[in-house]
Protein backbone atom coordinates (compact mmCIF):
# COMPACT_ATOMS: atom_id res chain seq x y z
CA UNK A 1 0.00 0.00 0.00
CA UNK A 2 1.61 3.18 -0.89
CA UNK A 3 1.74 5.83 1.68
CA UNK A 4 2.64 9.55 1.92
CA UNK A 5 3.86 11.56 4.89
CA UNK A 6 4.17 14.52 3.53
CA UNK A 7 0.07 15.76 4.73
CA UNK A 8 -0.28 16.92 8.16
CA UNK A 9 -3.77 15.88 10.51
CA UNK A 10 -3.25 19.22 12.76
CA UNK A 11 -7.32 20.08 12.50
CA UNK A 12 -8.22 16.61 12.15
CA UNK A 13 -12.46 15.82 12.59
CA UNK A 14 -13.81 13.16 14.06
CA UNK A 15 -14.25 10.64 10.49
CA UNK A 16 -16.09 8.08 12.57
CA UNK A 17 -18.73 9.48 15.26
CA UNK A 18 -19.41 6.10 17.13
CA UNK A 19 -16.11 4.01 18.97
CA UNK A 20 -15.77 0.43 17.31
CA UNK A 21 -16.75 -2.17 20.01
CA UNK A 22 -13.75 -3.86 19.11
CA UNK A 23 -11.45 -1.16 20.10
CA UNK A 24 -13.19 0.17 22.77
CA UNK A 25 -10.75 0.21 25.59
CA UNK A 26 -8.36 -1.47 23.78
CA UNK A 27 -4.05 -0.29 24.03
CA UNK A 28 -2.33 0.25 21.65
CA UNK A 29 1.20 1.95 21.15
CA UNK A 30 1.97 4.15 18.18
CA UNK A 31 5.62 4.90 16.77
CA UNK A 32 6.33 8.03 15.13
CA UNK A 33 3.08 9.41 16.36
CA UNK A 34 4.10 13.25 16.77
CA UNK A 35 2.66 14.37 12.96
CA UNK A 36 1.79 13.09 9.33
CA UNK A 37 0.27 9.76 9.31
CA UNK A 38 0.97 8.69 12.73
CA UNK A 39 -1.30 11.36 13.99
CA UNK A 40 -3.68 10.82 11.97
CA UNK A 41 -3.47 6.98 12.79
CA UNK A 42 -3.56 7.97 16.71
CA UNK A 43 -6.77 10.28 16.35
CA UNK A 44 -8.03 7.35 14.14
CA UNK A 45 -7.14 4.92 17.10
CA UNK A 46 -8.75 7.33 19.47
CA UNK A 47 -12.19 8.35 17.81
CA UNK A 48 -12.48 3.95 17.61
CA UNK A 49 -12.16 3.75 21.60
CA UNK A 50 -8.90 2.77 21.87
CA UNK A 51 -6.18 4.31 24.62
CA UNK A 52 -3.26 5.24 23.45
CA UNK A 53 0.86 4.86 23.69
CA UNK A 54 2.39 7.20 21.22
CA UNK A 55 5.99 7.88 20.91
CA UNK A 56 7.78 10.53 19.31
CA UNK A 57 11.50 11.45 18.65
CA UNK A 58 12.13 15.12 17.96
CA UNK A 59 9.28 17.83 19.18
CA UNK A 60 7.49 17.84 22.27
CA UNK A 61 4.96 20.38 21.13
CA UNK A 62 3.83 18.36 17.80
CA UNK A 63 2.93 15.13 20.46
CA UNK A 64 1.28 17.41 23.12
CA UNK A 65 -1.06 18.71 19.73
CA UNK A 66 -1.45 14.47 19.25
CA UNK A 67 -2.31 14.25 23.00
CA UNK A 68 -4.76 17.02 22.43
CA UNK A 69 -6.23 15.93 19.92
CA UNK A 70 -6.73 12.16 21.34
CA UNK A 71 -8.24 13.47 24.30
CA UNK A 72 -10.91 15.81 22.09
CA UNK A 73 -11.58 11.94 20.48
CA UNK A 74 -12.60 11.37 24.32
CA UNK A 75 -10.02 8.99 24.91
CA UNK A 76 -6.57 8.71 26.39
CA UNK A 77 -2.89 8.40 25.68
CA UNK A 78 0.59 9.14 26.93
CA UNK A 79 3.76 10.36 25.10
CA UNK A 80 6.85 8.48 25.24
CA UNK A 81 10.05 10.67 23.71
CA UNK A 82 12.48 8.19 22.61
CA UNK A 83 14.54 6.99 18.96
CA UNK A 84 12.84 3.80 17.80
CA UNK A 85 15.88 2.29 16.60
CA UNK A 86 17.59 1.79 20.07
CA UNK A 87 16.17 -1.58 22.02
CA UNK A 88 15.34 0.67 24.87
CA UNK A 89 12.90 2.65 23.71
CA UNK A 90 10.94 -0.59 22.50
CA UNK A 91 10.62 -1.84 25.81
CA UNK A 92 9.97 1.50 27.59
CA UNK A 93 6.69 1.67 25.22
CA UNK A 94 5.96 -1.97 26.29
CA UNK A 95 6.33 -1.24 29.48
CA UNK A 96 4.22 2.35 29.43
CA UNK A 97 1.65 0.52 28.03
CA UNK A 98 0.97 -2.18 30.84
CA UNK A 99 2.01 0.53 33.51
CA UNK A 100 -0.44 2.82 32.44
CA UNK A 101 -3.11 1.29 31.15
CA UNK A 102 -2.83 -2.39 32.53
CA UNK A 103 -2.59 -4.32 29.36
CA UNK A 104 -1.47 -4.05 25.70
CA UNK A 105 -3.67 -5.11 22.52
CA UNK A 106 -1.79 -3.70 19.39
CA UNK A 107 1.73 -2.05 17.95
CA UNK A 108 1.47 0.25 15.10
CA UNK A 109 5.34 0.56 13.19
CA UNK A 110 5.34 4.10 11.57
CA UNK A 111 7.81 5.68 12.18
CA UNK A 112 10.03 6.03 9.53
CA UNK A 113 12.96 7.61 7.88
CA UNK A 114 13.49 8.55 3.55
CA UNK A 115 16.59 9.81 2.42
CA UNK A 116 16.22 10.71 -1.02
CA UNK A 117 19.72 9.65 -2.20
CA UNK A 118 21.41 8.44 -5.54
CA UNK A 119 23.64 5.57 -4.93
CA UNK A 120 26.85 7.33 -5.38
CA UNK A 121 25.90 9.67 -2.87
CA UNK A 122 24.25 7.39 0.16
CA UNK A 123 26.71 7.39 3.07
CA UNK A 124 26.99 5.00 5.68
CA UNK A 125 25.12 6.97 8.26
CA UNK A 126 22.71 7.47 5.52
CA UNK A 127 21.95 3.66 5.07
CA UNK A 128 22.12 2.64 8.59
CA UNK A 129 19.72 5.64 9.70
CA UNK A 130 17.28 4.39 7.11
CA UNK A 131 17.70 0.22 8.33
CA UNK A 132 17.77 1.06 11.61
CA UNK A 133 14.13 2.92 11.88
CA UNK A 134 12.63 1.27 9.45
CA UNK A 135 13.33 -1.63 9.89
CA UNK A 136 15.50 -2.55 13.10
CA UNK A 137 12.96 -0.13 14.89
CA UNK A 138 10.21 -2.54 14.05
CA UNK A 139 11.80 -5.91 14.75
CA UNK A 140 12.40 -4.75 17.95
CA UNK A 141 9.41 -3.48 19.42
CA UNK A 142 7.70 -6.60 17.48
CA UNK A 143 9.68 -9.00 19.88
CA UNK A 144 9.30 -6.80 23.10
CA UNK A 145 5.23 -7.06 22.62
CA UNK A 146 5.16 -10.44 21.23
CA UNK A 147 7.54 -11.62 24.51
CA UNK A 148 4.82 -9.79 27.02
CA UNK A 149 1.58 -11.33 25.30
CA UNK A 150 3.62 -14.85 25.56
CA UNK A 151 4.30 -14.33 29.23
CA UNK A 152 0.84 -13.01 30.01
CA UNK A 153 -0.44 -15.60 27.43
CA UNK A 154 -2.68 -13.07 25.61
CA UNK A 155 -2.90 -12.40 22.23
CA UNK A 156 -2.06 -9.20 19.57
CA UNK A 157 -1.77 -7.65 16.78
CA UNK A 158 1.10 -5.98 14.70
CA UNK A 159 0.34 -3.44 11.78
CA UNK A 160 3.84 -2.07 9.92
CA UNK A 161 3.22 0.22 7.71
CA UNK A 162 4.78 0.02 4.40
CA UNK A 163 5.81 1.78 1.57
CA UNK A 164 4.91 1.16 -2.57
CA UNK A 165 8.76 1.02 -2.70
CA UNK A 166 8.76 -2.15 -1.07
CA UNK A 167 7.12 -3.89 -4.23
CA UNK A 168 7.90 -0.81 -7.03
CA UNK A 169 11.06 0.75 -6.82
CA UNK A 170 11.45 4.43 -7.59
CA UNK A 171 14.56 6.99 -7.75
CA UNK A 172 16.98 7.99 -5.13
CA UNK A 173 15.95 5.35 -2.68
CA UNK A 174 18.24 2.28 -2.91
CA UNK A 175 18.04 2.38 1.24
CA UNK A 176 14.66 3.57 2.03
CA UNK A 177 13.10 1.12 -0.88
CA UNK A 178 15.10 -1.97 0.90
CA UNK A 179 13.88 -1.16 4.73
CA UNK A 180 10.97 -0.98 3.42
CA UNK A 181 11.09 -4.59 1.59
CA UNK A 182 12.22 -6.07 4.42
CA UNK A 183 9.95 -4.38 6.67
CA UNK A 184 7.20 -6.40 4.15
CA UNK A 185 9.08 -9.81 4.70
CA UNK A 186 9.53 -9.37 7.81
CA UNK A 187 5.46 -9.13 8.08
CA UNK A 188 4.54 -12.02 5.64
CA UNK A 189 7.45 -13.95 8.15
CA UNK A 190 5.58 -13.16 11.39
CA UNK A 191 2.35 -13.47 10.35
CA UNK A 192 3.56 -17.38 9.47
CA UNK A 193 5.26 -17.72 12.40
CA UNK A 194 3.01 -15.89 15.19
CA UNK A 195 -1.16 -17.04 13.89
CA UNK A 196 -0.38 -20.07 15.77
CA UNK A 197 -0.57 -18.22 18.72
CA UNK A 198 -3.30 -16.06 18.33
CA UNK A 199 -1.06 -12.92 16.70
CA UNK A 200 -2.07 -11.22 13.91
CA UNK A 201 0.52 -9.96 11.95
Amino acid sequence: MAVSKKKSVSGLKAAASYPSPGLTGRVVVITGAERGIGRGLAVGFAQAGARLVINYLHSKSDADETLRLVRQACSEAVAVKGDISAVATSEKLVRTAYKSFGRLDAIVNNAGIHLFKKLADVTEADWDAQLSVNLRGPFFLIQKAVSEWRRRKTPGKIVNITSCGSVSPFPASAAYNSSKSGLLGLTRQLALELAPEGIRV
